[in-house]
């Protein structure tokens, strides 16, 4: 139990729920304490595992689901916009390319029509 309890404090400390705001964990705390001197297996750890501790953190996950879907979806808009705008770029790329090459056909003209007169 010891053991387990080692796990999930160093798990928890990894993931950051340690870091929470207490809004956020409805004032669960995610560091558990083995207290040894219970008098009931629901007393040896420091928080109650399925009443309190699991439906926090399905709220956690649940709005960390939502962040990130939000977050894909965001990231889908931006990309798009990009796509957009580097369709723009080399479509003005390419209008500039055949504007230069007028521009050298005409001087090129322009020069050939200067040395016959």
């Amino acid at each position: 139990l010891e053991r387990k309890i080692q796990q999930f404090n160093s798990l928890a400390f990894r993931l950051g729920l340690h870091a929470l705001s207490p809004t956020e964990t409805d004032g669960v705390r995610f560091e558990l304490h083995l207290n040894a001197n219970a008098t009931s297996m629901r007393e040896m750890v420091s928080e109650d595992l399925q009443g309190r501790l699991k439906p926090v953190l399905v709220k956690i996950r649940s709005k960390h689901n939502s962040d990130l879907h939000r977050s894909e979806e965001e990231l889908l808009t931006l990309q798009e916009r990009l796509d957009r705008l580097a369709e723009a770029l080399q479509e003005r790329s390419d209008e500039i390319e055949a504007t230069s090459a007028r521009i050298r056909a005409l001087t090129d003209h322009y020069n050939q029509e200067k040395e016959v007169r």
